[in-house]
């Protein structure tokens, strides 16, 4: 955490749109994710997070989850609570901010309990969004995130021989046969997922392990829903437990262990649909899929940088998810 130079300006904020008290100390917290700015609130009346996103998400769209989660706290799950404001919204529509509590605790250290508890606390997450009254139908139209057809993989190919290699580019060069493969044997999935008639319902969507705060090997808070969305709770799953299991080995057995722990804990708190079930790799592929073509249509169609950062992570993923079975 470091302190921050508009100090001023976010007391004024603070003190004509909530009713905190005396504000003590505003810290901005550090942080690897580039859509969003967050910084510490110590006041009076308690701790909070002032939030602030530049992912280009529609105020609608934020205040929407907001007052989804206002319900879910109600029902005693473990996710950021909101903090409504003066004007009984919760989004500020011109700086693009809004407040939460802070919780404190600890990052994902790697123990069993820990996974077995998020699982748990995962499922009983989705059971509350499936019933949720509130209509949310926004979602991304960027053909971005949709996975590389084999002419978008040829016209990445054609780019990277045209230019002077960096290292992004020389990366995705070593790479591009890996992805090039995986993404022609994914096809018979996708043809096989488009005759399965599903019902989607709101997920997190980007359950990771920045994304979880524990105490005493206990999920504390499930934060950062920004990127919610109607989508199949497989995606959920699928993602979370392999991103905490690979997080805490490098063992190919002892990751299947640990996801299937993870979906074993699940299923003792919800139910996963059986065909979506049998094909849990492959959404787990899929998912991982679409987020490596996204940062390779922003860097060679548009010419944006965004999350090149994480491509290396992302084909990490993929070798390992292939393995399992």
């Amino acid at each position: 955490m470091k302190k921050i130079d508009n100090e001023k300006k976010i007391v004024e904020f603070l003190s004509k749109n909530y009713r905190l008290g005396k504000i003590q100390s505003i810290i901005q917290i550090q942080s690897k994710n580039i859509n969003n700015i967050n910084y510490k609130i110590c006041t009076q009346k308690g701790q909070f997070v002032l939030r602030k996103f530049n992912d280009g998400s529609p105020i609608k769209k934020i205040e929407k989850i907001c007052k989804i989660l206002a319900i879910c706290n109600k029902n005693k799950l473990k996710i950021q609570a909101p903090i409504i404001r003066k004007d009984h919204n919760y989004v500020d529509s011109s700086k693009k901010m809004f407040l939460t509590k802070y919780y404190s605790g600890s990052l994902f250290n790697g123990k069993n309990s820990e996974i077995k508890d998020l699982a748990v606390n995962l499922g009983s997450l989705h059971k509350r969004l499936k019933l949720i009254p509130i209509k949310f139908n926004y979602k991304t139209n960027d053909h971005n995130y949709k996975i590389l057809t084999p002419k978008e993989i040829k016209y990445v190919k054609k780019q990277l021989n045209k230019k002077v290699k960096g290292k992004f580019d020389v990366l995705v060069t070593q790479e591009i046969d890996f992805l090039t493969r995986i993404t022609n044997e994914h096809q018979k999935f996708l043809k096989l997922v488009k005759n399965y008639k599903y019902k989607k319902q709101l997920i997190h969507f980007d359950l990771h392990p920045q994304n979880v705060i524990f105490q005493k090997n206990k999920v504390s808070v499930i934060i950062d829903f920004n990127s919610m969305r109607k989508g199949l709770t497989i995606q959920d799953i699928a993602f979370t437990s392999f991103r905490f299991a690979e997080k805490s080995s490098r063992n190919i057995n002892k990751i299947k262990n640990k996801m299937n722990l993870f979906l074993n804990s699940y299923l003792q708190e919800n139910n996963i649909d059986e065909f979506q079930l049998n094909h849990f790799n492959n959404f787990l592929i899929n998912i991982l899929l679409t987020r490596a073509s996204y940062i390779l249509k922003r860097k060679y169609f548009v010419d944006e940088d965004i999350w090149t950062f994480e491509f290396k992570n992302y084909i990490k993923y993929l070798k390992i998810a292939i393995k399992i079975n």
